[in-house]
């Protein structure tokens, strides 16, 4: 194992075969592989790629201008910035906010305090937990629950395995697949069609340039506005009219 109790500035790689502690701040011109976990009490800079096998703990900010790979946990308790992609084998813990600028992988849950901004595909396979704002990019897939307590705006497909919750307004370019009960405070927009297997309940108005299809009950607060068919299998509650801009394909 390697142990620095100072703050570490390397100009060109760094490769540690064994696990590597760090008890101030850590600053590397070029690439990281760990070969083991890696401990860091302040906080990471990282010009190139970085790859660690084990698990990733940082006390401060972490920014990697390259892609960053972990084969187990990462946790960082400030905010964490990436250029590339990112893939984590098992959970992601961030106190702070992420911005990733490709695509972000997570085999297992991933827990945000603050706000998730992603400008490529998000694929997450288990939970989901914001607690600012999120916006994705590109399409969003997601095995587990999603909870969301700012808005939630995705460029393209959002897929969820589970109950999707969010605080805000939520906007969707593309079309929404929920396989549990969809819950949002905010209006709801959605450009493609819509499906959610139990109930959707909605605070605010719902747009939905689609057809919409939920398997238990509608309960919105504000107007419903549906493009296509709308496909209930229990009552429809809406507290202004709905709209029928075609007529002729809608049922209730």
């Amino acid at each position: 194992m390697m142990t620095v109790s100072v703050a570490l500035s390397i100009s060109g790689t760094v490769l540690v075969s064994g696990s590597l502690s760090i008890s101030g701040m850590m600053a590397v011109s070029g690439a990281l592989s760990i070969s083991g976990t890696v401990l860091v009490s302040g906080a990471l800079s990282i010009s190139g790629m970085m790859t660690v096998s084990c698990a990733l703990s940082i006390s401060g900010t972490v920014s990697v201008s390259c892609a960053m790979s972990i084969s187990e946990t990462v946790s960082v308790s400030g905010a964490l910035s990436i250029s590339g992609t990112v893939s984590v084998s098992c959970a992601l813990s961030i106190s702070g906010t992420v911005s990733v600028s490709c695509v972000m992988s997570i085999s297992e849950t991933v827990s945000v305090s603050g706000a998730l901004s992603i400008s490529g595909m998000m694929t997450v396979s288990g939970a989901l937990s914001v607690s600012g704002t999120m916006t994705v990019s590109c399409a969003l897939s997601v095995s587990g629950t999603v909870s969301v307590s700012g808005a939630l705006a995705v460029s393209e497909t959002v897929s969820v395995s589970g109950a999707l919750s969010v605080s805000g307004t939520m906007t969707v370019s593309g079309t929404l697949s929920i396989s549990g009960t969809m819950l949002v405070s905010g209006a709801l927009s959605v450009s493609g069609s819509v499906s959610v297997s139990c109930a959707l309940s909605v605070s605010v108005s719902v747009s939905v340039s689609c057809a919409l299809s939920v398997s238990g009950t509608i309960t919105v607060s504000d107007a419903l506005s549906v493009s296509g068919t709308v496909s209930a299998a229990e009552v429809v509650a809406v507290s202004d009219p709905v709209s029928k801009e075609e007529e002729g394909r809608n049922c209730y």
